[in-house]
């Protein structure tokens, strides 16, 4: 089938040799010589199929280069049947939903700054917000806090999201609220996370609390004793914690579950924590220091937003949880309409043009740096290292000096 490049598809980083061609959605990406993106850019241009450039090339040899070219642009989604496409979000992917800011435990990380006093949407209005936010046609639906599990409606909440949808329910919950007495209502929930940030009761116990290891290892036998499946564990690691990644994994081999890394972040009650980075200047810790080739493998992904959203416990939607900030509030989830849907699938709600401005492969600060598209795997993390400048200049001086291989 003939296709065309849609620009619009894609995050361009031209080079003097070479070009970084990387799909906006799903942060796959290729290397093109730079005569080779020329072609492909003179047929976008001229709304020709992109196979009309193979007949620039004389040499058979330089033909097939081309053509592998097209394939591999049609394998990383940057082509469609129609010259006219645009960037389009058909569905959100996932809404996640904080049913509360209250929590049982008080984790000196915790990007929510989750505490014991918040006050609680009641029990309509959060059933009147799930109604609503149907019109998007979510994948899955997360359902996190604080902690969620506090809540006395929880399962009432659970039962009624499951009673009119097939999609995936997931569980973010810290595990201490789990027992065999509440564990086959856990049944209408498809996947569950759980905090733990450790690998046995020392560490843990340290992080999260007294008591906290074992009460999680007891919420997993009794998940484990109704086949429930798809269980994983959560850590946060730090600048000095590669050798923990390890023993956390065989940890997790051991106890049958799913491990889940997470990297910390100046957020919430983290934002002057110096536990998991010392310089106080750095605001996240770039994955290419832990695992390069990983880190390499997607470009700029983060579309918050379009692909995710978050309802906040007050009923307020921002494109992310970490992005829970005035210029980023895009609607109140008790008074969604079909307008405000479209919108944010046509990506013309003004909180995009914010979201734009802190996105390194667009703003003028960052045209000319060749880590523009592998800097930030998070919008939010880079919106938090523009917000000071000795901030952004020690993380960028982090990340260049990483000699990422690209």
């Amino acid at each position: 089938m003939e296709k065309y490049f849609i620009e619009d598809f894609a995050y361009l980083d031209c080079c003097e040799k070479e070009t970084i061609i990387a799909n906006k959605a799903n942060g796959m990406w290729i290397k093109v010589p730079k005569i080779c993106y020329e072609i492909i850019k003179l047929m976008s241009e001229n709304n020709k199929y992109i196979s009309c450039g193979i007949e620039y090339f004389e040499r058979e040899e330089d033909k097939k280069y081309f053509q592998n070219i097209i394939e591999k642009l049609d394998q990383i989604g940057v082509l469609s049947e129609y010259f006219d496409d645009k960037l389009y979000f058909r569905r959100v992917e996932v809404i996640t939903i904080s049913l509360t800011n209250r929590c049982n435990l008080y984790c000196d990380y915790c990007c929510t700054n989750a505490r014991h006093n918040y006050k609680d949407l009641p029990t309509d209005d959060i059933k009147k917000i799930i109604k609503n936010i149907m019109s998007f046609d979510p994948k899955k639906i997360v359902i996190t806090g604080g902690e969620p599990m506090i809540r006395k409606d929880f399962f009432e909440i659970i039962e009624y999201i499951r009673k009119d949808y097939s999609g995936e329910i997931q569980l973010l919950t810290n595990g201490t609220y789990i027992t065999r007495d509440n564990i086959n209502l856990l049944k209408m929930i498809d996947s569950i996370s759980i905090s733990i940030d450790g690998y046995n009761k020392k560490m843990v116990d340290k992080i999260r609390g007294n008591g906290t290891f074992e009460k999680v290892i007891n919420s997993i036998s009794f998940l484990q004793e109704i086949k429930f499946k798809k269980i994983a564990l959560s850590m946060v690691f730090g600048e000095n914690d590669r050798n923990k990644m390890n023993k956390f994994k065989d940890f997790c081999e051991i106890s049958n579950v799913k491990p889940v890394y997470r990297f910390f972040s100046r957020f919430g009650r983290g934002k002057n924590l110096n536990t998991y980075i010392k310089n106080s200047n750095i605001s996240f810790f770039p994955l290419v220091l832990f695992n390069k080739n990983e880190y390499i493998e997607r470009t700029l992904c983060c579309n918050p937003g379009n692909l995710n959203l978050f309802v906040n416990y007050d009923g307020n939607v921002y494109p992310c949880q970490n992005l829970i900030h005035k210029k980023f509030e895009m609607f109140d989830a008790l008074d969604l309409n079909q307008s405000i849907v479209e919108k944010i699938k046509e990506r013309s709600h003004s909180v995009f043009d914010e979201l734009d401005k802190i996105n390194t492969a667009l703003i003028e600060r960052c045209i000319d740096c060749r880590h523009k598209l592998f800097c930030g795997y998070c919008l939010a993390n880079i919106d938090n290292m523009f917000s000071d400048i000795s901030t952004l200049e020690s993380t960028c001086k982090l990340i260049r000096n990483s000699k990422l291989d690209i």
